[in-house]
């Protein structure tokens, strides 16, 4: 998990102004933390995981975004 938040915090130097960490690193920071589960259970990080992967499947945007990807990039 350290080495995620890492990564993210390397990304905001230089890219502070994307809409993705509009809230400012703290907070960006510390939303990243919370929902990577720190602590969590094996267990529970599976069915949180499983969850994700339910909600995507047939998601009109998830659908969307595979379009694009099979159209502009050739990723099926």
């Amino acid at each position: 998990m350290d080495q995620i938040v890492l990564l993210v915090e390397m990304m905001l130097v230089g890219n502070a102004d994307l809409p993705c960490f509009a809230g400012g690193k703290k907070a960006v920071v510390e939303g990243l933390r919370s929902r990577l589960k720190p602590g969590a259970r094996t267990s529970t990080c599976q069915m949180f995981v499983n969850q994700l992967i339910d909600q995507s499947i047939n998601n009109w945007r998830t659908r969307w975004y595979d379009k694009y990807q099979r159209a502009c990039l050739g990723i099926l």
